[in-house]
């Protein structure tokens, strides 16, 4: 064995010593060891885009929701809506409406759900409201059983929430739901967001506005983003019963020129407001407390509707200007007579008293006379209190059109309160003078824009008068407006149309008061004695070469069997036209003189 001596080296070892060591010496210092350098991270991988889903895929997480009444073995549908189920255990979004149970209509809901698209959907659960909000129009209702009672824990397919916040205009909304009771089939309408409103019940977006198509029935279903996302309910007046009233036509403009929105004015067609989505962003509390299982607590509290209505005898609105925004605390940022061009918010604010949590409200924009459906609010349940002030705002981001908007405010169907605002254009403030040379007092002085379907508020307010012999200056922007005088026997004592106000004018009121005569207003009576309506009217004095604008504006039309009246000037020559819907001339006739009784001519056979 080989014995290592410590201090001696073999010959080879010390060989290769020196000549290291002579190396060493030739290659000069050894350089410091060098700093070990840190592995770079690879970037962060970025989520993957989720897939959209496909309409088929929605389908199946779209429910009708049935009020259903017990008899015996067998259950009586009383309504239908729809829902979005948004767990795999059961939980659905719907309209509150849908499942309205304050009043004893039904007695357990039902849950109908897709088998395959060309197929009335099968009656397969029971369900109970888990939160509801009436006020938001909302409610979240939880899968309990099958149609036996035995209690089940379903795995369904369910649509992911998108965020409503971030929704644009222009953005695609897919529309699912089923239209109603009768075995009728899953729908499917596409669209676009066509605008936003919002009110001072609900912080944010109140409502998102499509032109997608939405059935009645269809009233708590699904409204989805690209992404197959849901971002809305979408929402209408009533619920989908068989023979439903779905309001299509409502006298929501002083037609007639009377002073009073009512039944003797021409009905304005709404539609019905099927393009309303509630956004799903103000649902997340109900769907937090339903998940939870915690009681969900509405933030104006329970709201019901007395059986025998409501009374608007103390009911009153009052002082409603406009302005560009609303402040943190809810007030006007800034109270405007006429607003700039390029404004993202038309924003109408108002005094009430004498309101009941539970009455139905709506708010209606008008641009240049032509209802705004994608800025107007309809049948919505009032939270706001007895007193107080509130206001509806109607906008774009990206800037509103130049033009005309008239707000009508409207209580269970009655209009309280209506004005119009310039928005963009050349509206300088001048001054209106009105000498009150009559024996008269004046009571209510009413100046609208020419273009406003309505008269607006009262300029002297609710206490104010002009005695006669004595003047009243008003600040105006300039522009064409008609004036209404009238006294405190509600007689008119002046009522004349297309005053330019472009700069200071004095109008002095009469003694006479207004009625048949040489030059004074007079009404033309219009009635419609044909099978079809007519929607196209033109009225032209004889003199003139042109027909000019259509006398009944871009919405109104005379129903078969209507009549709708104007007040034009006597001793004049006119012409006369009508038109059906599709521009087809009904009758005309010419070289007619209205005299100081009056002319009524019939569009008939």
């Amino acid at each position: 064995m080989y014995r290592h001596t410590p201090g001696l080296r073999s010959r080879p070892a010390l060989v290769l010593l020196t000549l290291f060591a002579a190396v060493l010496a030739c290659a000069g210092p050894i350089p410091a060891p060098a700093t070990p350098t840190e592995a770079v991270p690879p970037p962060p991988t970025a989520p993957p885009t989720p897939r959209p889903r496909s309409a088929g895929e929605l389908a199946s997480a779209t429910v009708q929701v049935v009020a259903l009444v017990s008899g015996g073995a067998s259950y009586t549908p009383v309504w239908s809506g729809s829902g979005s189920v948004i767990s795999a255990d059961g939980l659905i979004l719907t309209n509150a409406h849908v499942v309205d149970d304050r009043y004893g209509d039904y007695t357990v809901l039902g849950v109908a759900v897709l088998t395959d698209t060309d197929s009335p959907p099968a009656l397969v659960y029971l369900a109970e409201i888990a939160a509801v909000d009436y006020g938001l129009d909302l409610s979240v209702i939880r899968i309990v059983s099958d149609m036996a009672g035995n209690p089940v824990v379903p795995v369904l397919p369910y649509v992911s929430l998108g965020d409503s916040d971030s929704v644009e205009i222009g953005d695609s909304l897919q529309i699912l739901g089923y239209p109603g009771i009768g075995g009728e089939t899953i729908t499917f309408t596409e669209g676009a967001v066509s605008g936003f409103t919002s009110d001072r019940s609900v912080e944010g977006r109140a409502w998102i506005k499509t032109d997608a198509t939405i059935a009645g029935g269809n009233s708590g279903g699904m409204g989805a983003n690209a992404l197959g996302e849901l971002i809305g309910v979408p929402t209408r007046a009533s619920s989908g019963a068989e023979g439903g009233d779905i309001v299509d036509c409502r006298p929501v403009a002083d037609t007639n020129r009377d002073g009073s929105i009512d039944q003797f004015d021409t009905c304005v067609p709404i539609g019905g407001f099927i393009n309303g989505l509630r956004p799903v962003n103000l649902a997340l509390p109900l769907i937090a407390a339903a998940q939870s299982g915690v009681a969900y607590q509405p933030a104006s509290g329970p709201v019901e509707q007395p059986a025998e209505g409501f009374d608007l005898s103390d009911t009153f609105f009052y002082d409603l200007v406009f302005s560009d925004g609303v402040t943190a605390d809810d007030q006007p940022a800034h109270v405007l007579p006429a607003l700039p061009t390029g404004v993202t918010n038309v924003c109408a604010f108002w005094n009430f008293e004498g309101m009941i949590d539970g009455m139905t409200w709506s708010g209606y924009w008008f641009i240049d006379g032509e209802l705004s459906q994608a800025g107007s609010i309809l049948s919505e349940t009032w939270v706001g209190g007895e007193i107080g002030s509130w206001w509806v705002c109607i906008y774009d981001d990206s800037g509103l059109p130049d033009g005309l908007y008239e707000a009508v405010i409207e209580v269970q169907e009655v209009s309280m309160i209506t004005d119009s605002v310039f928005v963009g254009g050349n509206h300088p403030m001048v001054q209106l003078t009105l000498n009150n040379d009559s024996a008269d007092t004046v009571w209510f002085v009413h100046l609208s824009p020419s273009t406003a379907r309505n008269w607006g508020q009262d300029e002297l307010g609710a206490t104010e008068i002009i005695n006669p012999g004595a003047s009243r200056v008003f600040d105006v922007p300039a522009g064409t407006y008609d004036l209404r005088v009238v006294n405190s026997d509600l007689d008119t004592i002046v009522e004349t149309y297309g005053v330019e106000l472009t700069a200071n004018l004095t109008y002095t009121v009469s003694g006479q008061l207004t009625g048949p005569g040489e030059g004074g207003p007079i009404t033309l009576t219009v009635a419609n004695e044909l099978s079809v309506p007519v929607c196209y009217l033109f009225v032209s004095p004889s003199t003139s070469t042109e027909w000019g604008p259509d006398w009944l504006g871009a919405t109104e039309v005379i129903q078969p069997g209507a009549s709708r009246g104007f007040a034009v000037p006597a001793g004049v020559l006119y012409d006369f036209r009508a038109d059906d819907c599709d521009h087809n001339m009904l009758q005309d006739e010419y070289q007619i003189l209205i005299s100081d009784l009056g002319f009524s001519w019939t569009v008939g056979p």
